[in-house]
């Protein structure tokens, strides 16, 4: 991409592209699942709104893998505790 002239706008979604946004498909995926794992452990009574469309269906899909790897660390937490 090259440097904006004076009068050229250039969106923050070109600019202000956060690092996972170069990664392959399945890194990304997984850059994005740790995201929404950090931020289930920051709030943990978080809502996800659902719209019905396909977007919402794998967020949710994210969502579910997220929180069952979280249970699974929990319990293996616990057991090597004991």
């Amino acid at each position: 991409m090259s440097a904006p002239t004076s009068a050229e706008f250039r969106s923050r979604v070109y600019t202000d592209r956060p690092a996972y946004a170069d990664f392959d498909a399945p890194a990304k995926f997984e850059a994005i699942k740790s995201i929404v794992a950090r931020r289930l452990i920051e709030h943990p009574n978080a809502i996800c709104s659902y719209s019905g469309g396909s977007d919402s269906d794998i967020m949710l899909h994210l969502i579910e893998q997220a929180v069952a790897v979280a249970q699974y660390h929990q319990r293996q937490l616990r057991t090597w505790r004991r």
